[in-house]
């Protein structure tokens, strides 16, 4: 069964442009000049229920653009999203969160002054009357969804293999617990694979997780800047039978925005 099918996203940022000479003039407030920078290019794809997806791309290739784009918190502007053959809006992320869309982002973090049924509604608390929080409602849906046993859990490369590595080579406890998540929630997220130390260690212990979360049937995403040869160079060629074999690739292109964005704010700071 489909679950989702991207067609021809595309998503282009104007970014400010100060031409020289106009600093501060009441033209380049008025009528200021602006360049665009393409982020998504025509991306299509699609997921069937149940398959695990990887984005690959260098850094500023649209990654985190096209993710932003599917759970609505950017808006694309070109392409259709089908869910289950029928096309959908999204606008934003509560349309996105509606259907079913949710996204763990590069940086999170928990707040600590509320409990664990704040945490996981934070940004969609159940509501009752005048506006005002479903708390009853909330604490019960939290628990249903710890009972269920689903859980995601996000790691860049170098936390990864930090843990691997005290498992193996320390004392400490304190990581046994993640150590064993790793192998068995549900969707393990890996962001960043490349960026971390690699030597022959990393290279085993990277074998050693996805082997067996294929092995377990347990979802993972990889994201990474490194290309097909690199992959192999860096983790083995058993490695990358691994990953070869057993994920669906999409490779992600184009200009670097990061860098395009930058230059573009040297080329105001000149004029």
């Amino acid at each position: 069964m489909q679950a989702i099918r991207v067609e021809a996203l595309t998503k282009t940022f104007r970014v400010r442009r100060k031409e020289k000479g106009m600093r501060g003039s009441i033209k380049a407030i008025l009528r200021p000049q602006t360049e665009e920078i393409r982020a998504v290019h025509g991306v299509s794809f699609e997921v069937e229920e149940g398959e695990m997806l990887a984005f690959i791309g260098p850094n500023g290739a649209g990654k985190s653009t096209l993710i932003k784009i599917i759970c609505g918190s950017i808006r694309k502007d070109e392409g259709s999203i089908r869910m289950d053959g029928k096309e959908v809006s999204i606008s934003g992320p509560l349309d996105a969160q509606k259907l079913g869309i949710y996204s763990v982002q590069q940086h999170f973090s928990l707040i600590p002054t509320a409990d664990v049924a704040e945490n996981l509604f934070f940004d969609n608390f159940p509501i009752k009357g005048a506006g005002v929080i479903d708390r009853r409602k909330m604490h019960e849906e939290a628990k249903e969804l710890l009972d269920s046993g689903h859980s995601v859990i996000y790691f860049t490369a170098s936390s990864l293999f930090h843990i691997f590595e005290k498992n193996v080579f320390g004392r400490e406890t304190e990581y046994s617990e993640d150590y064993r998540n790793i192998f068995d929630c549900d969707l393990l997220i890996l962001d960043d694979l490349g960026t971390e130390l690699s030597n022959a260690f990393t290279s085993s212990q990277l074998f050693l997780c996805l082997n067996e979360r294929i092995l377990r049937r347990k979802s993972t995403i990889i994201s990474t800047n490194l290309s097909l040869s690199q992959l192999v160079d860096t983790y083995s060629e058993r490695t990358f039978s691994r990953i070869s074999s057993s994920y669906t690739m999409i490779k992600l292109f184009g200009n670097d925005i990061r860098l395009q964005k930058k230059l573009g704010q040297a080329r105001q700071g000149r004029t």
